[in-house]
């Protein structure tokens, strides 16, 4: 019997969707065939989560809009304390991952947080 704790692995993105060829299809997919168990947290069109068909467990924030006009709703989101990336942080700090993988250079306003958490875990950029 195999005691070994499996490694858990959580991407983070908010430019690319579920099914982005590089990360699920290639990246994902290739670590859970070998063991890893896989997150992939992102920002997209609407909120939901769940665990695909091929076992990778994804949790989808919807992008916040607070107005019709672009300009507006640029300056309310930067106006705003909690943000896309304040919530996509919170649930990557609560899932305890070994390693956080992120795609997207917006993201690295949470990967230094991320990488002082008290698991100590991997943080690469891709």
């Amino acid at each position: 019997m195999n005691s070994k704790k499996n490694v858990k692995v959580c991407f983070l993105a908010d430019k690319h969707g579920l099914y982005d060829d590089r990360i699920y299809w290639k990246m994902a997919r290739s670590l859970l065939k070998r063991n890893y168990e896989i997150y992939y947290l992102f920002i997209g069109t609407k909120e939901e989560s769940g665990i695909t068909e091929e076992g990778i467990h994804y949790i989808s924030f919807k992008i916040k809009k607070y107005s019709d006009n672009r300009y507006i709703n640029y300056l309310i989101k930067y106006s705003r304390p909690q943000t896309n990336y304040t919530r996509l942080f919170h649930k990557a700090k609560e899932l305890k991952a070994d390693i956080y993988h992120f795609h997207d250079l917006n993201i690295n306003k949470i990967a230094v947080k991320l990488k002082h958490l008290a698991q100590k875990p991997v943080v690469i950029y891709d």
